[in-house]
Order: structure tokens, then sequence, then C-alpha cells
């Protein structure tokens, strides 16, 4: 019985999870390109994290992560990639998460 208490507990906390992204945007290569996607994405009433950053201004690359705010909420890439090319860049891909920890570049 127990075993089986622990398996509806552990299925139950893993249904009622935010929704959670991480997605590549093609075209970021400055801090004003990030507060644009931010600016036109970032729904306060939507999203508890929204953040847009560039992660290499070089080759125009940049990344926003989004966690929905609603439990029940779901993160609907279409509008994603529409709200981002709305604002002159491109949704390349999302994955399911945080994002990867940058690596730190030596001295």
């Amino acid at each position: 019985m127990s075993k089986f208490l622990f398996a509806v507990l552990l299925f139950a906390g893993a249904v009622s999870h935010a929704d959670e992204k991480t997605c590549t945007v093609k075209g970021m290569h400055c801090e004003d390109c990030a507060a644009s996607v931010t600016t036109k994405v970032c729904e306060p009433g939507k999203y508890s994290t929204c953040d847009a950053k560039v992660l290499d201004s070089k080759n125009s690359v940049g990344q926003i992560h989004l966690v929905t705010k609603d439990k029940a909420g779901k993160i609907d890439e279409s509008k994603l990639g529409l709200d981002i090319k709305d604002v002159g860049y491109e949704l390349e891909k999302c994955a399911a998460g945080k994002p990867a920890a940058t690596p730190k570049k030596k001295s």
C-alpha cells in the first residue's frame, strides 16, 4: 500500500509542475535585442520566469527561458515564434527545462 501511495504522490507531483522551456533565438546581438524580446513575450500574468539574453553577440544568438505561472499553463511554441518574429528575430529551437550552464571564459 505504501508503494502505491508513493507512486500516486510522485505522479501527482510530476503532473503539477509548471511548463518550463529554454529556447534559442537567432538574430539577437545586443542587450536592446534581449529587451525587445522580453517586452514582446514576457506577460507578468502568464510567466513566473521570463528571461531573454544574448549568448553570442558575434553570431547573433540569444536565448529565452520561460516558466509558466499557472501549473496548468503550457508554453505555445507557435505563438512564441510569431511573437519573436514580430520583433525581428527567429525562434530556432526549444527544449524542456532550464538553460544549460554557460561555460566561464578562461582568462
